[in-house]
């Protein structure tokens, strides 16, 4: 309810395969690193294995990165906030 996405077109978080895809990308990670929720986001799309979109300010792939280094514990995603 309080995420800065909520009344935002989801396709800046959902972008489709294109030339615009990485803009979309950076847009939403620029939303997502003013939420008051983005640690929520971020740790339930990782703990949800979400396989799309950019949750929390992380893309499919960055958050896939980011649980293998949890699994390995190099890193703790509910504590660290990337730009």
């Amino acid at each position: 309810m309080r995420g800065a996405c909520r009344q935002l077109p989801s396709d800046i978080f959902f972008p489709p395969p294109g030339n615009h895809r990485f803009r979309l990308e950076r847009q939403a990670k620029t939303i997502c690193a003013h939420c008051p929720v983005l640690m929520q986001c971020r740790s339930y799309a990782i703990a949800h294995q979400e396989p799309h979109g950019i949750w929390g300010g992380l893309t499919a792939s960055e958050r896939s990165r980011t649980a293998r280094a949890v699994l390995r514990g190099r890193s703790r995603p509910t504590l660290r906030k990337t730009d």
